[in-house]
C-alpha cells in the first residue's frame, strides 16, 4: 500500500510537470509568434520611414531645382530689365544731343536771319518763313492721355507693376494675348527710334513720340517699320509673334513717360 501511494504521488508529481512543461512551451510559442509578428511590424514599419526618406529626399530636391530655376529666372527678368534700361538711357542721351544739335543749328539760323535783314517786319517775315527744324511735339502726347487706343486687341495677361512669375520683378508694361501675324499698330504719331532684336524682347520695336515720351512693342514676328520711319497714330509698326523665348503669341507693350515705365491702362482706352 505504501508503494502504491508513493508510486501515485510521483505519477501525480510527473503529470503536474508535464502540465507546467507544456504550459511553458506554449507560452514561448505564444511569445515567438508574438515575436515573429513585432518583426514584421518593424520592417514594415522600416520600409514605410525609408520610403518616406526618399519622398522627403525627392521633395527637397523639387524645392531645390524649383529655387534655382526660379532664381535664374528672376535673375534673367533683372539682366533684360538693366540691359533695357541701359538701351533706353543710351538712346534718351543721344536724342538730346540731336535736339541740342538741331536747336543749335536753329539758333545760328535765326542769328544769321536777323543779322541780314535791317527791319523789324523783315526779321518778322523770315522767321515766319524760314525752314527752322521743328521741334517734337510739346505736350501733344500728354494731352491724349487716357484717350489712346490700345496697339492690338486681345486679353492682357500681366498688368502694369504686377510680379513676374515667381520673381520679384515688377512688369515695367502690360503682355497681351493675340493671334500671331495680328497687327500692331502705334498708338500715337510720332518717328521709330528703335527696330531690332533685343534679347528676351525678341523683336522690338520703339516710338518716340516726342517731349519725352516713348512706346515699346515686343515678341513680335515681324517689324514693319525702319528707324528714322514716320509713322502715324494706328499706323502698322509689327506684327504679333513669340519672339523672345515665348511659348504662345503675344504683344509687350510699355509707355514711357521721360525714361520712366507708366501703367499703359491709364493712356489706353479705346480698343
Amino acid at each position: 500500500e505504501y508503494i502504491n501511494q508513493a508510486h501515485n504521488e510521483l505519477l501525480a508529481r510527473y503529470s503536474a510537470i508535464l502540465k507546467r512543461k507544456r504550459e511553458v512551451e506554449k507560452s514561448i510559442t505564444a511569445k515567438q509568434q508574438q515575436l515573429h509578428e513585432n518583426q514584421q511590424q518593424l520592417a514594415e514599419q522600416f520600409q514605410q520611414l525609408n520610403a518616406l526618406q526618399q519622398q522627403r529626399t525627392a521633395v527637397l530636391q523639387r524645392l531645390a531645382q524649383e529655387i534655382g530655376g526660379a532664381q535664374q529666372r528672376m535673375s534673367k527678368l533683372q539682366d533684360e530689365q538693366q540691359a533695357k534700361q541701359a538701351l533706353l538711357d543710351g538712346m534718351a542721351r543721344l536724342q538730346k544731343q540731336r535736339q541740342a544739335r538741331k536747336q543749335q543749328t536753329a539758333k545760328k539760323r535765326e542769328l544769321a536771319w536777323q543779322h541780314e535783314n535791317q527791319s523789324i517786319d523783315a526779321q518778322r517775315d523770315d522767321r515766319t518763313q524760314s525752314p527752322v527744324a521743328s521741334a517734337p511735339l510739346t505736350g501733344g502726347f500728354a494731352t491724349a492721355k487716357g484717350q489712346l487706343p490700345w496697339p492690338v486687341r486681345g486679353k492682357r495677361e500681366h498688368s502694369f507693376g504686377k510680379t513676374l512669375s515667381d520673381s520679384a520683378i515688377k512688369a515695367q508694361g502690360v503682355t497681351i494675348a493675340a493671334p500671331s501675324g495680328a497687327l500692331v499698330q502705334s498708338i500715337y504719331s510720332g518717328q521709330v527710334i528703335f527696330a531690332d532684336w533685343f534679347g528676351g524682347q525678341g523683336l522690338l520695336a520703339i516710338v518716340d513720340h516726342g517731349d519725352g515720351y516713348w512706346s515699346l512693342y515686343g515678341h513680335n514676328q515681324s517689324l514693319l517699320k525702319s528707324v528714322g520711319a514716320r509713322v502715324s497714330a494706328g499706323e502698322a509698326i509689327a506684327t504679333v509673334g513669340n519672339s523672345g523665348g515665348r511659348d504662345e503669341p503675344a504683344l509687350y507693350f510699355e509707355i514711357r513717360a521721360r525714361g520712366k515705365p507708366s501703367d499703359p491702362a491709364k493712356w489706353c482706352s479705346r480698343s
